[in-house]
């Protein structure tokens, strides 16, 4: 399925909110709120948004003429992620769409009730988001990115490349990238079948990539084989100017989620 066609389904999602309401007339205005982790002109967010702007005047909901869509991006600053998440709440919204687990996870802290639409969260079942996909719960529900037995998948992928792998690290950062505690414990339980070393790289700022990627490749040159992954994108804001910089590494190096081609 293309990634527009995904977004328009998540736009027929959000805009299933309780029947009381959409029993009402049409040409009462409702608010729908989107939290986003990125900055405002990631290119992507944009195109997804378009898809999703489209998918509710696909049924019969148009902006600004009977829903308004209140966007905040908080470009990966969890301090500003749960402002805007507070703010959101308070207009209020008759429903919110949070991209990414950070957005979820501060939404969470602000409302039990407010119905939430959730797209591009890494296993929401293991980071304690939802019951299970098939029956949420709660006021949540959406659609998981990943789940963290990929780790096995991405072990396998860089034995296959570098055969004399003997060390892997994982980098993320534990602020803004909630999941990477998980997708760690996931590559520790794979890593013994794949005689291998895991290890956490955490890292607080986009600046901090290439020091790490830097004493990867030290170790690398101390030991047979070593390898840094990088779960999901933190590059956020960034990740066009600082990926080329990284890929330039002399390392095996696998990177779970890149932008997709815009068709």
């Amino acid at each position: 399925m293309r990634r527009r066609d995904f977004i328009a389904r998540v736009a027929g999602l959000a805009a299933a909110w309780p029947l009381a309401a959409r029993a009402q007339q049409r040409d009462q205005m409702r608010r729908i709120a989107v939290l986003l982790r990125v900055a405002q002109d990631d290119p992507d967010a944009q195109r997804d948004l378009q898809s999703f702007r489209k998918g509710l005047w696909q049924l019969g909901w148009r902006a600004g003429s009977n829903i308004l869509i209140e966007y905040r991006y908080a470009s990966a600053d969890p301090a500003q992620m749960q402002s805007y998440a507070a703010e959101l709440v308070g207009l209020p919204a008759e429903v919110v769409l949070a991209g990414g687990s950070l957005a979820l996870a501060a939404l969470r802290r602000e409302t039990r009730t407010t119905p939430i639409v959730f797209v591009r969260v890494a296993d929401p079942v293991s980071q304690g988001f939802v019951v299970s996909l098939a029956h949420p719960g709660a006021n949540v529900t959406g659609f998981a990115s990943i789940e963290y037995e990929m780790s096995g998948k991405w072990l396998e992928l860089l034995k296959g490349i570098a055969p004399h792998l003997v060390r892997v690290s994982l980098m993320f950062n534990p602020a803004t990238d909630p999941y990477g505690p998980g997708f760690l414990r996931s590559l520790e339980t794979a890593a013994p079948s794949f005689g291998v070393k895991p290890t956490g790289a955490l890292m607080h700022d986009p600046a901090e990539i290439e020091g790490t990627m830097s004493l990867c490749l030290v170790r690398a040159q101390t030991v047979a084989s070593s390898s840094c992954q990088e779960p999901l994108p933190m590059f956020t804001a960034s990740r066009s100017s600082r990926l080329p910089r990284v890929i330039v590494y002399p390392l095996s190096t696998a990177i779970a989620t890149l932008p997709l081609p815009a068709a």
